[in-house]
């Protein structure tokens, strides 16, 4: 996301232009989870929510500190985040797969957390 940003800054023909940005894979929710939690070797365990116990829980996740979600959320979940357009070939950029990049992100969120750790130890 980096380089999407770098390019759309130093490229003034982007002014005012918006870019569509999607992956290479089309995946599910449920697809996403079960990739972070195989690659992080972690167990995990999707349930589906009938729509109505699904649409309870965002009105009350809309009052929980942080909404982790909310009703906004629940509207937005039938509608696809599939790209109508290739915004990385008009920036020029080649993306790359959820899959291949997951390894990597988690990673650096690995040693992202021990630095935290540090950090909170040295504090004490």
């Amino acid at each position: 996301m980096v380089e999407v940003l770098e390019r759309a800054v130093k490229d003034p023909a982007t002014d005012g232009q918006a870019f569509e940005l999607g992956g290479l894979e089309t995946l599910t929710l449920r697809e996403i989870v079960q990739h972070i939690a195989e690659a992080m070797n972690r167990r995990t365990l999707v349930i589906g929510l009938p729509q109505w116990l699904s649409r309870l829980q965002a009105a009350v996740m809309d009052f929980v500190p942080g909404k982790p979600f909310s009703t906004d959320n629940y509207r937005s979940l039938p509608v696809d985040s599939i790209p109508s357009q290739d915004g990385f070939a008009q920036l020029g950029i080649r993306p790359q797969a959820f899959t291949a990049l997951l390894p990597h992100s988690l990673d650096r969120l690995r040693a992202r957390t021990v630095l935290d750790g540090y950090r909170e130890w040295a504090g004490r």
